[in-house]
């Protein structure tokens, strides 16, 4: 049992991270679709106030239920606006999707810890990207030589896309979005000065219908680091931070024990292994008791961190 101030109290399985159960309590990491829970009616959210926001757009709530404690501190992640870590009573720190090289939505800094529970999507020595600087230059100096071009990422409305018109805004290269884009930067309060909807440099998502007839298709992200995504012009740009980060973050916080997920997660774990660290996928616990779930460590653990 997990005890919050005598506010809550909860079995184990009742605090979710990014989880979409029936949980009491969850930590919402970011406001990406495949981390925001489905349930609300009972369910308390810790996240950032942007994540909040997201999270009631889509799900057309008016207002979701907030939850606090000292032991739970939120740390920058890097990933997304508003995108978050949680440090619980200073001895585990969950990641969620993370960037320590970020720059518009902040940047994940390493924490001494016990445990690590960190995110591992390009947890292979070949996903090594530029820097962001030098790519979105490259970007822009490719947008000012074609008049018309379609600038997609991989995620939807929200994540990626933003950090793609704050950079052409600070570029002051006029672009157009899409109307669910349109929708959510004002919902969010983000007005972008260069945004006109008359531009032929459209910003993009996948849910858009668009005749590309005539334009230049440019796609970014990290997986063009060993593979090209169709046609267009391709560019290795993440929201996630690549192996030789996730490798430094790792050493800088120096726990006790890593846990992997998302991603290449067993593969991560074995290159932690031979490197000194004693490190697992998650998913190895959750079959063990027959849960698939990344939060299933909670079952293990809980009485040591709470």
């Amino acid at each position: 049992m997990i005890s919050f101030d005598n506010l809550f109290q909860l079995k184990a399985e009742s605090l979710g991270i990014d989880k979409k159960g029936k949980e009491e309590v969850t930590l919402v990491s970011h406001a990406h679709t495949d981390h925001i829970p489905t349930r609300y009616k009972n369910n308390h959210l810790m996240c950032s106030n942007i994540t909040r926001r997201v999270i009631e757009l889509r799900r057309r709530l008016k207002q979701t239920k907030r939850f606090s404690h000292a032991g739970i501190k939120s740390r920058d992640a890097g990933h997304i606006l508003g995108s978050r870590m949680f440090l619980i009573n200073n001895k585990l720190l969950y990641t969620g999707d993370f960037n320590p090289q970020g720059e518009f939505a902040g940047k994940a800094k390493p924490v001494k810890c016990s445990t690590l529970i960190m995110e591992c999507t390009y947890g292979r020595p070949q996903y090594v990207f530029p820097s962001k600087k030098e790519v979105l230059q490259e970007l822009k100096e490719y947008v000012e030589e074609n008049d018309k071009v379609i600038i997609t990422g991989t995620d939807s409305s929200f994540g990626k896309i933003q950090e793609l018109c704050s950079a052409l805004d600070t570029f002051s290269i006029p672009f157009s979005v899409n109307e669910r884009i349109r929708r959510m930067n004002s919902a969010l309060g983000l007005d972008f000065k260069h945004n006109d909807q008359s531009s032929t440099v459209r910003i993009t998502d996948s849910y858009e219908y668009f005749d590309p007839s005539g334009y230049k298709q440019v796609k970014l992200t990290g997986w063009n680091a060993d593979s090209s995504w169709g046609g267009g012009k391709n560019f290795v740009f993440s929201s996630h931070a690549d192996y030789p980060s996730l490798v430094e973050f790792v050493k800088k916080c120096n726990p006790d024990r890593v846990y992997t997920h998302h991603g290449y997660a067993h593969e991560f774990a074995s290159d932690l292994r031979k490197m000194g660290f004693d490190a697992a996928p998650l998913g190895i616990m959750g079959w063990r008791r027959k849960k698939r779930h990344q939060s299933t460590l909670f079952d293990f653990i809980h009485q040591k961190i709470f």
